[in-house]
């Protein structure tokens, strides 16, 4: 019963974490870098070099960027909790699953 649980989880994983990526795949490139001078918050682009100073008008750029952000670690969680399940299901013994489905579907034990 677990077994049917743990893989009916899996599944509904594969299916979140093909969503995510889709939605990250729509956003644009690159990562946000936000950095405070004094009061205020600084938003830059970068794309893995140089940053490039991204001006208030520009926050909607920002807004998804940081939302790819939030996606992404996301991602990075559904991705090691599906590792996870799948660790479990290699190491559970398939064997010990089919007897105890014969188990409960034996006429002798299941009257009990």
């Amino acid at each position: 019963m677990l077994y049917e649980t743990i893989l009916n989880e899996q599944i509904k994983l594969g299916s979140k974490i093909n969503s995510i990526q889709s939605k990250i795949n729509e956003l644009p490139e690159g990562k946000l870098i936000v950095s405070r001078n004094g009061t205020r918050r600084k938003w830059y682009w970068t794309d893995g070099h140089s940053p490039v100073y991204l001006p208030k008008n520009k926050r909607a750029l920002a807004e998804q960027l940081a939302h790819k952000k939030f996606l992404k670690l996301q991602l990075d969680n559904l991705l090691q909790e599906q590792k996870a399940l799948s660790q479990y299901l290699k190491h559970h013994n398939s064997e010990a699953h089919q007897s105890e489905i014969q188990f409960l579907n034996s006429p002798e034990y299941k009257e009990l």
